[in-house]
């Protein structure tokens, strides 16, 4: 998400369309328009993954690091087991799709 904010910031201070474009991109992939069709935002579509939260629990609208896959397959695999490597919360990646989402209603 840091790489969609800097677009966005970009394509502001330089009136550039495709740079907005290409932001807006990033976060329609992160909501669910990617190759897996899963949103990666916890309570946001038809399919998200399940978190690891030690702490604050399942909370929508957190976006967990990634998705994960198993070996070479190219289609999401969540293990039983607790592997918060692909499900645990990570704060600062949810503020940027946030700051995100806002700058496409400017």
């Amino acid at each position: 998400m840091g790489k969609a904010k800097a677009a966005f910031i970009l394509a502001r201070l330089f009136n550039d369309k495709a740079l907005r474009d290409i932001a807006t991109r990033q976060v329609e992939y992160i909501l669910g328009y990617n190759p897996f069709a899963m949103s990666t935002v916890y309570g946001d579509g038809y399919d998200y993954p399940p978190l690891y939260g030690a702490y604050a629990g399942d909370v929508v609208g957190a976006v967990p690091v990634g998705i994960e896959t198993f070996e070479n397959e190219d289609e999401p695999y969540f293990p039983m087991q607790n592997n918060c490597t692909y499900k645990e919360i990570w704060t600062h990646t949810t503020a940027r799709l946030m700051w995100c989402v806002a700058e496409l209603f400017k």
